[in-house]
């Protein structure tokens, strides 16, 4: 598969994703039902996530955890567990959960996908406009459930499928970084939305 690493900067040590999401899109008018269609090419991790995530495509896990730990294992070398964004919406297998899973193995650490969890939004996150206005309203909404038993402290990688304007991942770390088994916090993510 092909990539593009993209460092991506926030209130974290270090941040990458491994490509943008859309080469191209192309407007071609409207269907039957007054929708608009386009003509979307993805990137090779773009249309990986898209089929995974959209079609429930689970093939696309090991290709997609490959291209992540070939890219970025020495970005992540000092991390010592992963930690998945939480999903917005139910489903009843989670495709993320499944690729942070596979990455864990392939690094050799350990995932827990149940220290991060999601409170519900008052608000519609997409429809806010500044980045800034999206942190505030993402403020309450991560949780923590302290599911580490050691002793110590140790690196997390926030891993999440798709990334727009950092915001939501901005507000996990923010919560994260008060977790007392927390060091330092690294992102990954496999596709950016959006203006690079």
């Amino acid at each position: 598969m092909d990539v593009n690493i993209i460092q991506i900067n926030g209130n974290w040590k270090s941040g990458y994703v491994l490509d943008k999401q859309v080469e191209s899109s192309t407007f071609n008018g409207y269907n039957d039902f007054g929708h608009p269609v386009f003509d979307t090419v993805r990137t090779d991790i773009g249309e990986a996530i898209y089929q995974l995530k959209y079609k429930k495509d689970f093939t696309q896990i090991v290709p997609l955890a490959d291209a992540f730990v070939d890219n970025l294992k020495k970005q992540f070398a000092d991390v010592g567990f992963i930690v998945p964004m939480p999903p917005t919406k139910y489903r009843k297998a989670q495709p993320l959960i499944k690729l942070a899973k596979k990455v864990g193995e392939k690094m050799k650490v350990p995932v827990f996908n149940n220290i991060l969890s999601k409170n519900p939004v008052e608000q519609q996150i997409k429809n806010i406009k500044l980045k800034e206005d999206k942190i505030k309203a993402l403020a309450n909404a991560f949780a923590i459930k302290k599911s580490i038993t050691n002793e110590g402290q140790w690196d997390v990688l926030i891993i999440d499928d798709l990334y727009d304007s950092g915001a939501s991942l901005e507000a996990a770390a923010q919560i994260l970084a008060t977790y007392s088994k927390v060091k330092n916090i690294h992102v990954g993510a496999f596709s950016r939305t959006g203006k690079i």
